[in-house]
């Protein structure tokens, strides 16, 4: 197995990603996620990346900078997906330290990310890393359409 590298994430990834958003109970299309790709990409205010090895895309992960009136400006890492197969091998360590490089160099005071309630293994990941529960909330969403 090649040692998994971060890179930033390209059109072509699109069909890898998708894949990987299957396990998030995500059902998304290649052909939707490069439309949405193309259009989050020149934004300087998005990060999106992939990590891959030898055998393509095993991981992905999408922060954002949220800059507020009300806080110090952060970054949210608003997704991140890494192949099961590949799990153990610091995919997901690698996306995270690729989230918080950018979030420094962009002089965000934080990174948030938000996990949900059942997803146990995932936030013993993030504590070994750092980071730490600050709240517990609701999310309420509304269609638009």
């Amino acid at each position: 197995m090649t040692e998994p590298h971060v890179r930033p994430m390209q059109l072509d990834d699109a069909a890898g990603v998708a894949r990987l958003c299957l396990p998030l109970g995500v059902t998304v299309t290649a052909a939707e996620l490069r439309r949405r790709l193309a259009a989050l990409q020149g934004a300087a205010s998005q990060g999106l990346f992939v990590a891959e090895a030898g055998e393509g895309v095993i991981g992905w992960m999408h922060v954002q900078e949220r800059p507020s009136l009300l806080t110090a400006a952060s970054a949210e890492l608003t997704a991140i997906a890494v192949d099961e197969r590949a799990r153990q091998r610091g995919v997901g360590r690698r996306l995270v330290h690729a989230a918080e490089a950018w979030a420094r160099a962009r002089d965000c005071a934080y990174l948030v990310l938000r996990s949900g309630a059942s997803r146990t293994g995932a936030h013993g990941f993030y504590a070994a890393l750092g980071y730490a529960r600050t709240s517990s909330s609701y999310k309420f969403e509304k269609p638009l359409g």
